[in-house]
This record gives structure tokens, C-alpha cells and sequence, in this order.
């Protein structure tokens, strides 16, 4: 994996985070400025609206480069279409009871109360999921 080069004033969001054993659980994340770059830390200041921000040293392995699109094509999901293989996740209230769906995309439904619901085909069942939920493994016309 390619290292992530920073600068001095670049945006960066830094994760903090819990370890539990062998599993490590992301608590926070903060965005903060680049003050001095070292070879393996970074010196950043906090961007918090507080009257005195903070300032700290911090390892790169934890920090991410914010990246400045200039197109919003590029942060927008692609919305699947009818006949897309597609894949999505639902869950109960709680969400402690979550299940991966794979299927077709056969049903869009557009109901103006409420978000929009894709039916997809998993095989002989036929799963309801919210449209928005879902990502596209593969477009119909791909070849």
C-alpha cells in the first residue's frame, strides 16, 4: 500500500479509537491541521470551534488526507438500475440483527411519503430494501 504523503497545512481527519483485545473499535475522529510533518508523526492542530484549539503530536498510521473533489460526480453513490446485480445490508431496530443481500434489482418503488424501496431477487425470494441502502456489483450492459 502506498504511503500517504501530507503537508504542512493540509486538512486531516485523525481517528481515535478503543482496542479491545485483538478487535480495535473507532471512537471518534477529529479534523485537524497539518502544523509540521516528521517522517513517521505529525504535529496537528485540532480544527474544533473551541476557543483554544488544540495542539498534539500524532502518528500518520492514524490519520486520513481529506480530499478536495472538485466534481460532485465523484462523492455521489451510483443508483442501481433495473436488472443491476446489487448488494445491500438490513437490519432490525436494534441493528444488532443485520443481513447482507445480494440479488437483481427487479422493483423500484416510488412511494412520495417515504424513500424509495428496491425489490431485489436473492435466488426464489424476493427481499424489500431501501433504494439508498444499495451498491452496484455489476451494471446490466457490462460486459
Amino acid at each position: 500500500m502506498a504511503e500517504v504523503e501530507f503537508k504542512k497545512g493540509d486538512q486531516i481527519i485523525v481517528d481515535n479509537f478503543v482496542e479491545q483485545g485483538e478487535r480495535f473499535k473507532l471512537s471518534a475522529s477529529n479534523v485537524c491541521q497539518i502544523l509540521v510533518v516528521g517522517k513517521y508523526d505529525l504535529i496537528v492542530k485540532s480544527n474544533d470551534t473551541a476557543y483554544y484549539p488544540r495542539i498534539f503530536a500524532v502518528s500518520k498510521l492514524v490519520c486520513r488526507r481529506i480530499t478536495k473533489r472538485k466534481s460532485k460526480v465523484q462523492v455521489d453513490i451510483t443508483i442501481p438500475k433495473i436488472n443491476d446485480l446489487v448488494a445491500g445490508i438490513t437490519s432490525d431496530l436494534s441493528n444488532k440483527n443485520q443481513e447482507m443481500h445480494v440479488g437483481i434489482l427487479e422493483e423500484i418503488r416510488h412511494n412520495n411519503t417515504s424513500s424509495k424501496t428496491a425489490i431485489i431477487r436473492e435466488g426464489n425470494k424476493r427481499t424489500s430494501i431501501s433504494l439508498s441502502s444499495l451498491i452496484v456489483l455489476e451494471q446490466k450492459n457490462e460486459k
